[in-house]
């Protein structure tokens, strides 16, 4: 039994390494990034950023959102923006960009409608 998880282990280790090299081979972005529309720039995701989903209210008047925050970075400072999405719905919102020094970015959803995607986007200075 050891020795079929060790395997097993072994063979997604070679697989994620192989889709890992591909993906930089090819200039795609990897780990939670997305590319861009042709009019957008290519952006990167951050190492110093936290994101995550809260709610405001309670009842009938719930608001959910998504959040990010991002730090400053040395030696050059970057922007960051949310990227969120609501349950049911396809599209992806972006706030402003704003400058990364440890401030929030919230993005709401329609009043009820839970949020199911939110992170931060950044980019170089």
């Amino acid at each position: 039994m050891t020795t079929i998880l060790k395997s097993g282990a072994r063979r997604a280790s070679a697989l994620l390494a192989a889709l890992l090299m591909t993906a930089s081979l090819t200039g795609l972005s990897v780990l939670g990034t997305a590319s861009a529309a042709a009019a957008e720039p290519v952006e990167v995701q951050a190492r110093h950023c936290e994101t995550g989903m809260s709610a405001t209210g309670s009842g009938d008047s719930i608001r959910y959102f998504g959040w990010a925050r991002c730090y400053n970075s040395q030696p050059a400072p970057y922007r960051f923006r949310l990227a969120w999405s609501c349950v049911g719905s396809s599209d992806i919102r972006y706030s402003n960009w704003h400058v990364a020094d440890g401030s929030r970015i919230v993005g709401y959803c329609s009043t009820g409608v839970r949020v199911d995607i939110a992170r931060a986007i950044t980019s170089g200075p």
